[in-house]
């Protein structure tokens, strides 16, 4: 038998605070889209925290890729730009 979990399920990702971070962050977090969940994005002091909320453990974990395979994405990026730079 099956039972119900009442409450909401969270996972955070937090990395060293850059604005542009934030800003793709913040961009992409918009674009993700999840009918039992969502993602936020916000400052806290030196750090960027991602965070992502869903109402079940199979929903959390597609976030949780989610937010993993952008960060690697993003940061693999910013890294690639900062190689290229004069």
């Amino acid at each position: 038998m099956r039972r119900n979990r009442v409450g909401t399920y969270r996972i955070a990702v937090e990395v060293h605070y850059e604005e542009r971070l934030e800003r793709l962050f913040s961009k992409l977090a918009e674009e993700v889209r999840f009918r039992r969940g969502r993602l936020e994005v916000y400052r806290d002091g030196e750090k960027l925290v991602v965070v992502g909320y869903a109402l079940d453990v199979t929903s959390l974990r597609s976030l949780a890729n989610t937010v993993l395979r952008l960060l690697y994405v993003v940061l693999g990026t910013d890294r690639l730009l900062r190689v290229d730079r004069p």
